[in-house]
């Protein structure tokens, strides 16, 4: 009976031995898949960026930060520092990112910093697909931080070569006002202000390359969405 009883219990050790091994196994190519599944989606500077975001958050004291701006390259390439001073900014922009990029990257860039205002411009990478997923953001973010003020800008308009492509921007901005509206936050329309009215496109001096900001492009933009930081800041 003795015997039998150590054989009993010897056999429970390996089959919990086992088990783990089976179930740390299950978790590392859990955890390997999803990297994948990120490289392949979102691809590699999209991966460094938010690896990047999440390593830079250790070091920031979550609600010390009075605007992060949360885009693509627009966002990516844009000096916060020399556009909107005296405000303590943060740049959350990943260049040839989407609305889907921006949504499975809340955490890193919004909820982790606590910021007082947002402000996101994000949608003409995936001009088509955009509402695929934008109200999921705007949802999440009102969810996830109730106490932080969301300003959306439009998107701009494209510049002379890709001018033909302005009808389905005007379109997806009247959409992205509704929404906006919806959840009641605040809408900035930047389209307007970088609009020429006679070329239907965005101003030569505005745009490096008919779709990316020149200095002057981003001193347009700041001109109309620094008064907005500064009401909603008080």
């Amino acid at each position: 009976m003795r015997d039998t009883y150590k054989i009993l219990i010897k056999a429970g050790i390996i089959f919990l031995i086992m088990a783990i091994i089976v179930l740390v196994s299950h978790f590392v190519g859990l955890k390997n898949e999803i990297a994948k599944r990120e490289n392949t989606d979102f691809g590699e500077y999209y991966c460094m960026k938010v690896k990047q975001f999440r390593y830079d958050n250790a070091s920031i004291e979550p609600g010390s930060v009075d605007v992060a701006f949360i885009g693509d390259s627009l966002t990516d390439l844009c000096d916060l520092d020399k556009y909107y001073q005296p405000y303590n900014t943060i740049n959350r922009g990943i260049s040839g990112d989407t609305t889907d990029g921006v949504l499975n990257r809340l955490d890193s860039s919004a909820y982790a910093l606590n910021p007082k205002v947002i402000v996101l411009l994000i949608g003409i990478n995936n001009l088509g697909e955009m509402f695929n997923t934008y109200e999921a953001i705007l949802s999440e973010l009102t969810k996830h931080l109730p106490n932080t003020k969301i300003i959306v800008l439009s998107l701009a308009p494209l510049g002379t070569g890709l001018k033909q492509m302005n009808a389905t921007v005007e379109i997806q901005n009247k959409r992205l006002k509704t929404l906006v509206e919806k959840y009641q936050l605040r809408y900035v329309d930047i389209y307007s202000a970088l609009l020429n009215e006679t070329t239907h496109a965005m101003y030569d001096k505005y745009t490096t390359d008919m779709l990316h900001f020149s200095d002057q492009g981003y001193q347009v933009i700041s001109s109309v969405v620094r008064p907005v930081i500064k009401e909603l800041l008080g």
